[in-house]
């Protein structure tokens, strides 16, 4: 938020950031984060041992990073560090993990700064092995108890967000409809042609759903015309 932000804090491990009166589940209870760092995995908690025991209701907002910027500040954190859920549905399906820009869940309105750790540093700020974060979260995710601690660490860092903003294009065509009441209204038949390309070695191939797509709304729009 603001492009820009500096932060000298200790460091609070938080698990997954959720508190939730519903489940009876705060991570926040009886862990002190005000004027610290917090860390926070992504999403919820989640694996097929579990069976997702975060309610579908609660999934959306409690998975959204500016509800968990939200509710660190409003324990006094300073800065929300955000690592990839080792034990998500992102890593099970090998999809690139990068924070890209924009996101339905951007944090635009987060009243602290959010920062995504990379593998190596995520390590490094926790003091824990890639194994023991990945153990911290499926242990969250199994036992349904908060996973939480102070780290004995200080982050320093200054950081200012620049760049030139690039316009995507969309194509949209529209054909009138032939009667005088309902051509006021509109019915969309879509289809996209980007898909995942590749992560990794993996190719995924957008035959069934990119081109057979498109070329079924282009017939349909033909047979409408005629």
């Amino acid at each position: 938020p603001g492009g820009a932000a500096e932060v000298n804090a200790g460091v609070v491990l938080a698990g997954f950031g959720i508190e939730s009166k519903p489940l009876g589940f705060n991570e926040y209870r009886n862990l002190d984060v005000k004027d610290k760092v917090v860390v926070v995995y992504s999403g919820v908690p989640w694996t097929v041992e579990a069976n997702n025991w975060i309610r579908k209701v609660d999934r959306q907002p409690h998975g959204n990073l500016a509800f968990k910027a939200r509710t660190a500040a409003r324990y006094g954190a300073k800065a929300l560090f955000v690592i990839e859920n080792p034990v998500g549905w992102r890593k099970k399906a090998s999809v690139p993990t990068e924070f890209r820009l924009p996101d339905r869940e951007f944090p635009l309105d987060s009243p602290i700064p959010i920062v995504q750790l990379s593998g190596n540093v995520a390590t490094a700020v926790c003091g824990k092995t890639a194994e023991e974060i990945h153990a911290g979260a499926s242990e969250i995710s199994l036992s349904r108890q908060p996973g939480t601690e102070t780290v004995q660490a200080t982050v320093r860092y200054s950081v200012k967000v620049a760049g030139t903003a690039v316009v995507g294009r969309n194509v949209l065509g529209l054909i009138p409809g032939s009667d005088p009441d309902l051509r006021s209204e509109s019915v969309i038949v879509g289809a996209h042609f980007d898909h995942l390309g590749h992560a990794g070695n993996e190719i995924y191939f957008g035959a069934n759903d990119n081109a057979s797509g498109v070329s079924v709304m282009l017939n349909v729009a033909l047979a409408f015309k005629a």
